[in-house]
């Protein structure tokens, strides 16, 4: 069974890519390549908004992307919004 059916209502991009790393390494693939392509090709997608209307509806919006802020608690956020983050050390704890 796969890691991801998990009882938790999101994942963070980390925790996401090394659970699904491992299941999508082919054989003889290097499981942490596997892991920083995944992590490559999401940033892509959630920079060109790709993700920002996923999710299920909630009042009349789509979860979309959430970020969690420096008081750790969740918020929405739209890819594009993210690529000044991605580039500073502030966004990597």
């Amino acid at each position: 069974m796969s890691k991801l059916f998990r009882a938790e209502r999101w994942l963070t991009v980390a925790q996401l890519t090394g659970a699904w790393s491992s299941e999508l390494a082919e054989s003889g693939e290097d499981p942490k390549q596997c892991e920083r392509n995944l992590v490559h090709i999401l940033m892509v997608d959630i920079v060109n908004g790709r993700l920002d209307d996923s999710g299920p509806l909630v009042d009349g919006r789509r979860l979309g992307l959430r970020l969690v802020t420096t008081k750790d608690r969740a918020a929405f956020i739209e890819g594009r919004e993210l690529l000044d983050l991605i580039r500073t050390k502030h966004f990597r704890r």
